[in-house]
């Protein structure tokens, strides 16, 4: 921090008193002092999840003392330095206020002591979770819902029909493409994360069996009955005589 010495005022035509000399000797060797006293700061931002090194932030270095001067702003060094860098700090307290895109701000208190010893700092920065609301997907066809699911920045996880089959998400049968929706999980309106997985049930595709018409097997014996029905396409199944249902 740079001390002001106490200059005096001169008249033209005042003499050059030791005093006054003395004062400006002092001012000169107090501004030498504190430029070779200054040092540089490095700030590596660091992305909390990963590790890795994020560029694009702002890093601001704001003075604490009585005697504060303006902010310094860091300049990024990319290659293999990729830091944020602040030079010729003079010796005193400051704040430094990193910013970045998408992450919570972060701050960090540093003291430059009178070495003029370059210093590094890491400032770990974590993500704002970013959230999203859950579309209402009952009665969809699965096409518009799986579009409704991308368009809203989530992600279909499961798709399972409601015979317990599952449907993959990625390739999707044209026969199933138009299956309705009947639930969805999570719940819809719900505040979920960007990319969230999904689960959809749709309905089963409907499957008939082909009916067959029973032949009139009055009267006739049983190896007779058994022979008419294999013509219609049947098989006989048990049978039981006239005295067992009595």
């Amino acid at each position: 921090m740079l001390t002001l010495p106490p200059l005096l005022d001169a008249k033209p035509g005042d003499p050059i008193t030791a005093e006054g000399w003395n004062n400006l000797v002092l001012a000169v060797r107090n501004i030498f002092d504190t430029l070779t006293k200054a040092a540089e700061l490095s700030v590596a931002v660091v992305d909390k999840s990963d590790g890795s090194l994020l560029q694009g932030a702002v890093v601001t270095v704001t003075s604490t003392d009585a005697t504060a001067g303006p902010p310094r702003v860091g300049t990024f060094a990319g290659a293999g330095v990729n830091q944020y860098l602040v030079d010729r700090l003079p010796p005193g307290n400051y704040t430094v206020t990193v910013e970045a895109d998408g992450y919570s701000p972060e701050t960090r208190a540093l003291t430059i002591d009178n070495s003029g010893t370059a210093q590094t700092i890491s400032v770990l920065m974590t993500a704002v979770v970013i959230k999203v609301s859950m579309p209402a997907l009952f009665g969809k066809a699965l096409n518009d819902a799986i579009a409704t699911v991308l368009g809203a920045q989530l992600q279909v996880g499961r798709i399972i029909t409601s015979r317990g089959v599952d449907i993959p998400p990625a390739a999707v049968p044209a026969d199933a493409a138009l299956s309705m929706v009947l639930n969805q999980f999570p719940d819809p309106d719900l505040l979920v994360p960007v990319n969230t997985s999904i689960q959809l049930q749709v309905a089963a595709k409907a499957e008939f069996l082909a009916q067959k018409k029973v032949p009139n097997l009055s009267g006739l014996t049983l190896e007779e009955a058994k022979v008419a029905l294999e013509s219609a396409g049947l098989v006989l199944g048990e049978t039981k005589t006239a005295e067992s249902f009595t």
